[in-house]
């Protein structure tokens, strides 16, 4: 069991064989020599401190069991005494389906006939939820742009490592990033900047668009690794006539200009970001 007398303290960087050093200094009975070696999860059950143990899981693991203990406090703690819901089994499947569908339209219909309750109920629950910082929504640009969508929003989490999906974890990462550039300038009274996306009904799409002054100024879309320019980028700049078009690509080997699109890795565009 650990010492009274010595108090861990998280190391600055997980490494696994610096950990287990640094455990051992603050455990009794720990294994010597060549044992020390072994993974803490790996000790006979005698020698090992759940505490310990603790410390010594795999990241992948750790991470598991705050996204459940998270979700364990929105919906069985903060929803329970801030609102009156009583069917908490069905906001925590409401949950499971929100993070399957982040980066994607909200259909409060298709939700509703998932969980099999009144559509009035699923709204209701997403709105505790937004209040609740779990998640948050885009809204489509309409302008003056005909066929264009004009009420469903896009829904996307605050904590974007619930996604499983690559792709849309990542346009999820790029969301917070530039919706936090918004906040900023709204907060410190610069000209209004705001995060929409687009999509028209022949479902031409473009992740995202930067209003500047509420006209169109960065039309950006989000890619893994795929440097050739959406055509949708060019159609919505052409009609709404934005002056910037950017590609961001998260594994972008050779970034530059592809007609007249920026393409761009995702490290140096976030880098040049103001917050």
């Amino acid at each position: 069991m650990l010492k009274s007398r010595v108090r861990l303290r998280w190391p600055k960087i997980y490494d696994e064989k610096v950990l287990f050093r640094f455990v051992q200094s603050a455990c009794t009975g720990c294994p010597a020599g060549d044992r020390a070696r072994t993974p803490v999860g790996e000790w006979p059950a005698g020698q090992r401190d759940p505490r310990v143990w603790w410390l010594c899981v795999r990241p992948d693991r750790r991470h598991r069991l705050w996204l459940r203990d998270r979700r364990t406090l929105i919906v069985k703690e903060d929803l329970r005494d801030l609102t009156r819901i009583r069917m908490l089994s069905h906001v925590e499947e409401l949950i499971e389906l929100l993070a399957l569908r982040a980066g994607g339209v909200l259909s409060y219909n298709s939700l509703r006939e998932n969980l099999q309750v009144a559509i009035e109920s699923v709204r209701q629950w997403t709105d505790h939820l937004q209040r609740l910082y779990f998640l948050y929504l885009i809204r489509p640009f309409a302008g003056k742009m005909a066929r264009s969508l004009r009420k469903e929003p896009k829904i996307y989490l605050w904590d974007w490592s619930e996604i499983a999906e690559e792709g849309a974890r990542f346009e999820n990462l790029m969301a917070s990033h530039l919706l936090k550039w918004c906040h900023f300038a709204q907060d410190w009274g610069l000209p209004p900047l705001e995060l929409h996306y687009l999509r028209d009904r022949e479902k031409r799409e473009v992740d995202f668009l930067l209003t500047l002054n509420r006209k169109p100024w960065v039309l950006l879309e989000t890619k893994l690794a795929d440097k050739a320019p959406s055509p949708a980028l060019s159609y919505f700049a052409k009609r709404l006539k934005a002056p910037h078009k950017i590609q961001v690509v998260r594994d972008c080997e050779e970034p530059g200009m592809a007609g007249d699109v920026h393409v761009i890795d995702a490290a140096n565009f976030l880098r040049t970001l103001p917050v």
